[in-house]
């Protein structure tokens, strides 16, 4: 995955490459009791598989179809590697690992919680469960991802601070039906921008709309964006 940037087309890969973040309070004071702050990344939405496929394809020469190939002969083997309880490094990428935890339980009240332990002893092989994977990056990739060159673009207005205006649930239903009926759907971009949400509180809310026993909202893909409409 080397990297090399000719001098002809430096500024068309500054300009390409713009990262737009926003600023959040830290959760917590600092060790002198003050408000501390935080940048994190806003994407302008993810690239799915097919999507990335077709890039690679149209950047790189590469076939489409025998790169869908390789990546799914790679998750395959990925999978039977890190089953088989080994570690897999893939040159210059990095290597992934299983991310383990403690398997769910019914408390007394029939809800489902991540048990807590006291003594090692009580841990057995039927507490842990497989999470996820976990993923630490090559060197090389990193470094090609910090040397080059970038601008960085604030997402919103300088010293303001990304915080959600914070909703009742039956105002959060009424005011979303009201959007809904006037403009036929809802996005998570629009549901940030006109009611005053972070990202992740969108996100929060969408999930909230859309599942459980009286959903308000269902969603659809189309294209590379999630369309939410009245059920």
């Amino acid at each position: 995955m080397a990297f090399s940037l000719k001098m002809s087309n430096f500024a068309a890969v500054i300009m390409a490459n713009e990262i737009h973040f926003t600023v959040h309070r830290n959760p917590l004071p600092d060790a002198d009791g003050s408000t501390t702050y935080q940048v994190r990344q806003e994407p302008w939405y993810t690239v799915e598989p097919e999507a990335f496929l077709e890039l690679v394809e149209t950047h790189q020469q590469l076939r489409a179809g025998h790169l869908q190939h390789a990546i799914t002969a790679i998750e395959d083997e990925l999978v039977k590697q890190l089953f088989d309880n080994k570690r897999v490094h893939l040159g210059h990428i990095g290597t992934f690992s299983l991310k383990l935890g403690f398997r769910k339980r019914r408390d007394d009240e029939g809800q489902e919680a991540k048990p807590v332990f006291t003594d090692p002893n009580d841990i057995t092989g039927d507490a842990v469960v497989v999470e996820g994977i976990s993923f630490v990056p090559d060197r090389q990739l990193i470094d090609e991802l910090t040397s080059t060159p970038c601008q960085m673009h604030n997402s919103q207005s300088r010293g303001t601070v990304g915080h959600s205006a914070v909703y009742g649930d039956d105002e959060m239903r009424r005011r979303v039906a009201d959007y809904v009926r006037e403009h036929g759907y809802l996005t998570v971009h629009r549901l940030r921008q006109d009611f005053g949400l972070t990202k992740y509180m969108a996100r929060k809310w969408l999930n909230a709309l859309t599942e459980g026993p009286n959903p308000l909202l269902r969603g659809e893909k189309e294209g590379t964006t999630m369309i939410f409409r009245m059920i």
